[in-house]
This record gives structure tokens, C-alpha cells and sequence, in this order.
């Protein structure tokens, strides 16, 4: 049984891409149990989405040693969010998202002062369901580049679990006011058009971005375990179609069906890949994101539940009315 409390209002969490959408709300949910919070970010990053936000800010980037241990000098515990999502070549994925890693856990286990390393990994590492919902324990078998380099990197960490108190978060697809991902398909259906992609009975989790930074601080202040991993989702998972009316209801939009053949999209994946790796760029859909997104996502949040009372309050129905809310304030949608 996890014990409680375990952390105080003076321990400092140092949050790596503290400014990118997801990093942002984790400083603001730390912020608001009382931890110090110390935002760790690239120099020249953008920090609008850490506007007005009371962090102190150091400066240093990953795949570079020399900047580490100035980047982990203040934190008591150092929760890892930054990470390549997408890249021209799997040798940057697997730089940033597994050697960055390593060498961030490696300072962290030689430093005095780090008790703890979490990790925010993706469901991604695990891979798609197949009939029931994932636990944490299946064997993963990821589809992308982006799912092996994140499960590699788990992998290099529970190896050394013994060294340092570490806890793997492997967040579903993460949504909410300041997403860029979802964007698309609120725009779509607003324009009339509403997507029906592949198996449209295939079933989601979700998590709406307020309840996944409420997770990871609830986390914290539980004793837990060296080398646990922790799927944070909603408890409810949703058809393809479902998901596609609860945002039309959003955008007041309910729009015409446009059947996409699961083939189609994979043929538009591995054509997009191989041009865009032809003039040296990074592709916005792959062979791999395209299996990704026809695939079945559902987990079990019972050992997050069992084991530091995570509740996510959020459905997606009231998700996407308040993100879509938010992308008409500030002109994302029209």
C-alpha cells in the first residue's frame, strides 16, 4: 500500500519542456499542491504557454552532457516530460528521446540531492489493444519510431531502478485547451466534414490534459514503488464514431461522413514518409502513425486508481466542449 504524503511544499520538481502543452500544465498542477516548481527548457525557447506562471527557470538541453548538471542542480525530484515526438531520422528519435534520457537518469543517480526520476513516457511504447484493455504489464510491441525509442528508453531505465526511485507514466493521446494534435479534427468537422477513418468501431482512451497533470502530482506525493509504470487515462474509452460525435456536438457541427479506407491512409503514410525523407525533412504522417491511428487504444487505470487514488474528472464529451471553447476564444477555429 502506497503511503501518503510523502512530499512537502519544499520539494523542488525540476519538469524538463516545462513550456511545450503538456509540460505547461504539469507546472501549473505541481504549482497548485505545493511543490516548488523549476521549469527546465532549452535557451531560445517560446515561453508564452508559462506566461504568469510562478516557476524559476534553468536552462539546458539533454543531448548534451555538459549542460546536466546544471540543469538538476536545484531539483529534489526531476520529472522527465521533454521529448521528440517526431524527426527527420530515427538516429534524432532515439538521441533525444532514449540516449537523452539515459544521460539524464545517469546525472540524476550520481547527483546528492535527486531522491526521484519520473518519466512521462506514451502509450506509444506499449502498443495498440487487441480485444481488451492494456495493463501495464503486457508485453509491449510498439508500431513507430517514436514508440521504440520512448519503450528503449524505459527499458534503460528499469534496469537501473534499484540506483534511484523511478516511476514511468505512460500517458494515451493527451488533449485540451492549447492542443495542436486534435486541432485538426475539431476544424474538419466544423467545416462540415466529419472524418470516418478506417474501423470507426475501434475503441480510444483519451485524457484530458488537466486530468493527466493531476495524476502525475497525486503520484508524487505517494511512496511508491522503484519501477512501476502507470497507464493515466480516462476510465471510459470511446468508438472512432463516438469521439466524432461528441466533437460535432462541441463545434455545433454535426457534418457529412467521409468514409477513409484504412488503406488509403496507410498509402498516404508511406508515400508522405518517403518524400519527406527525401528532401530531408520530418514527415507528418508516417506508415507507422497511420497503423497507429487505425488501431485500438484502450487501457486499465486500476493500478493508478489501487495505488495513489488517480481519478480523472473529465469526460471526453465535456473535454471537447471546453477545448473547442478555448480554440474559438483565441481564433483556432472559426
Amino acid at each position: 500500500m502506497a503511503e501518503e504524503n510523502v512530499q512537502t511544499n519544499t520539494t523542488r520538481v525540476l519538469v524538463t519542456g516545462a513550456n511545450g502543452f503538456i509540460g505547461s500544465h504539469l507546472c501549473r498542477s505541481l504549482l497548485a499542491h505545493g511543490f516548488k516548481v523549476i521549469a527546465g527548457v532549452r535557451n531560445g525557447a517560446n515561453l508564452e504557454n508559462l506566461k504568469d506562471v510562478d516557476v524559476s527557470y534553468v536552462y539546458g538541453d539533454i543531448t548534451k552532457s555538459e549542460t546536466l548538471a546544471k540543469l538538476i542542480s536545484s531539483a529534489d525530484v526531476v520529472l522527465h516530460n521533454a521529448g521528440l515526438v517526431k524527426s527527420k531520422s530515427l538516429a534524432r528519435m532515439i538521441e533525444v528521446n532514449t540516449s537523452g534520457t539515459e544521460a539524464l537518469f545517469d546525472a540524476c543517480v550520481k547527483s546528492e540531492h535527486v531522491k526521484r526520476f519520473v518519466f512521462i513516457s506514451s502509450l506509444s511504447a506499449c502498443g495498440p489493444s487487441s480485444g481488451k484493455p492494456r495493463v501495464e504489464d503486457d508485453e509491449p510491441a510498439p508500431l513507430t519510431d517514436y514508440g521504440r525509442s520512448k519503450l528503449n528508453a524505459e527499458r534503460a531505465l528499469l534496469k537501473r531502478a534499484a540506483e534511484l526511485n523511478l516511476q514511468i507514466v505512460r500517458p494515451p493521446a493527451v488533449y485540451g485547451p492549447g492542443d495542436r494534435e486534435i486541432l485538426a479534427f475539431f476544424q474538419t468537422v466544423r467545416r462540415g466534414i466529419r472524418p470516418a477513418i478506417g474501423n470507426t468501431g475501434r475503441r480510444l482512451n483519451m485524457v484530458y490534459v488537466d486530468d493527466l497533470a493531476e495524476g502525475v502530482a497525486r503520484l508524487l506525493e505517494h511512496d511508491l514503488q522503484s519501477g512501476n509504470i502507470y497507464f493515466l487515462s480516462e476510465s471510459q474509452s470511446y468508438t472512432f464514431a463516438e469521439m466524432m460525435d461528441h466533437i460535432g456536438v462541441a463545434v455545433e457541427r454535426r457534418g457529412i461522413s467521409l468514409p477513409v479506407p484504412g488503406w488509403a491512409l496507410k498509402s498516404l503514410g508511406a508515400v508522405s514518409e518517403t518524400a519527406f525523407k527525401l528532401v530531408g525533412a520530418a514527415p507528418m504522417l508516417t506508415l507507422g502513425k497511420a497503423r497507429e491511428l487505425l488501431s485500438s487504444w484502450e487501457v486499465s487505470v486500476a493500478r493508478a486508481r489501487a495505488d495513489f487514488n488517480f481519478a480523472p474528472a473529465t469526460s471526453f464529451p465535456e473535454g471537447a466542449r471546453i477545448t473547442a471553447a478555448w480554440y474559438r476564444e483565441h481564433g483556432w477555429l472559426k
